[in-house]
């Protein structure tokens, strides 16, 4: 079952990498209960909490984008060390305001300012990734190890965001989260050898800077980033709350680390296999999926049952994310790949701003059924988005085979003429062989292996 992970991880300086990485973004998953937590200790309400969180992650999308961009000229080191110091020298300012009780317009601009520079470390891991491998299958166990890696840091991440804040000190979460930000990134990016080549400055005639989200695909798969984001910020105020109702509040971080173990089971699962069916069709049932296991929090009344149900839509979290991340790359222009992940991120972590601020409201309002409602909406928006665009995604993913076979059959006419190896001809022919291949089955069969 396993066997597709330890080819990839086998890869030069892959394994590496991959746990520099999950080192580097691990404050991810405590940032926002963290700070969910001491500001409602420090404050008594969920609403200013929720709009502090909120304005931190609009700092993400704000900033993310431009980094991203500056990282696919320049390089990832030169233009994220300084970066990540300075987002986590907010976080400690943040912690700071909050201790004291200080003004609430303080804890904005430090909040966003944390947001703006933070970067996408994840589309940073992902890219080489899609740097170091070049088969398609073995790029979507990847991107199928980070998701699960992903849910292994969301898993372990709120409990002890709620350990933390809880029985040290309310502050302590955004420390942990600034200490382990730093020596993480420090780590990462000094992999010097695994990080993409810079492209610098953009040709004149390429695509700009706003071209990428000028895509209808784009802009579909944008949507599910943003509902799959609804859902997650409205999930960590009504649980918080719920377990409150239910007299246990340190079993805020278990409940989301129940989520979290379905994720990771859910990734483990999708990664190891090869999938014989169009990757369109894919991720229009693990959306589906994901919208009817969020529908089903409105009728828990019970640690257990939220339990059961947070697993169950757990399993189709982390497979909606990776089918949707295959799709990115699959578009997006290898040279901006960095830039069309963090993308990506930005949508998602603008629905995690929504659902925290509408949640923190309906929380406020009507308790923990007021928050789930909004994580139900958020799953239906992103149902309705993709049934509707699921025709221009097929198309859009043809037109990216049609590409790929149509360089690949160039570069072997390229070698014909420049190489006097049968070798490395015979290699690309087959290449082009398989991506003829692909556009067939999508095209004559949607039962065959498309990708």
């Amino acid at each position: 079952m396993f066997s597709s992970y330890r080819e990839i991880l086998s890869k030069p300086g892959a394994a590496l990498f991959s746990a520099a990485g999950f080192a580097a973004r691990y404050p991810m998953a405590l940032i926002s209960l963290s700070m969910l937590i001491l500001i409602h200790t420090a404050y008594g309400n969920y609403t200013i909490a929720g709009q502090v969180n909120a304005v931190g992650i609009l700092g993400f999308a704000a900033g993310a984008p431009m980094l991203a961009r500056l990282v696919d000229r320049y390089g990832q080191a030169k233009v994220m060390r300084p970066a990540i110091m300075l987002s986590s020298a907010s976080l400690l300012a943040v912690a700071g305001v909050a201790a004291i009780q200080g003004p609430v317009w303080l804890l904005y601009v430090f909040s966003v300012t944390a947001g703006m520079f933070a970067g996408s470390i994840g589309a940073m891991v992902r890219s080489r990734w899609s740097n170091l491998l070049h088969q398609p299958d073995l790029l979507n166990t990847a991107f199928a190890l980070e998701a699960a890696l992903d849910e292994i840091v969301f898993m372990t991440g709120p409990m002890i965001a709620t350990a933390l804040t809880t029985y040290v000190h309310p502050t302590a979460g955004l420390i942990a989260c600034a200490v382990i930000g730093v020596l993480g990134g420090i780590w990462f990016f000094s992999l010097r050898a695994t990080e993409p080549a810079p492209t610098g400055k953009i040709a004149a005639g390429s695509l700009d800077a706003g071209m990428i989200m000028k895509s209808g695909t784009m802009l579909s798969i944008a949507a599910t980033f943003v509902g799959a984001g609804a859902m997650l910020g409205s999930i960590d105020v009504a649980v918080v709350e719920f377990t409150k109702e239910l007299g246990v509040p340190a079993s805020a971080g278990l409940q989301l680390g129940i989520m979290a173990t379905g994720s990771l089971l859910g990734a483990l699962i999708f990664g190891s296999r090869q999938w014989r069916v169009p990757l369109s069709r894919i991720y229009i049932s693990v959306v589906i999926a994901l919208a009817l296991g969020t529908s089903t929090f409105l009728f828990t009344t019970a640690q257990w049952s939220l339990g059961i149900a947070m697993f169950i839509t757990g399993m189709a979290f982390a497979p909606t994310i990776t089918i949707a991340t295959t799709i990115v790359q699959r578009i997006v222009p290898a040279s901006r790949l960095t830039e069309g992940l963090t993308w990506m991120n930005t949508f998602m972590n603008i629905g995690t701003a929504t659902g925290l601020t509408v949640a923190g409201r309906l929380t406020d309002l009507h308790g923990s059924t007021g928050g789930f409602f909004m994580a139900m909406i958020g799953g239906a928006a992103m149902t309705v988005v993709a049934v509707a665009t699921l025709p221009l995604i097929r198309t859009s993913l043809r037109a990216s085979r049609r590409q790929h076979s149509q360089e690949l059959q160039d570069a072997i006419s390229g070698e014909e003429h420049t190489e006097s190896s049968t070798g490395r001809t015979e290699d690309l022919s087959s290449s082009a062989e398989t991506a003829g291949s692909a556009e067939s089955a999508e095209t004559q069969n949607p039962g065959e292996k498309v990708e």
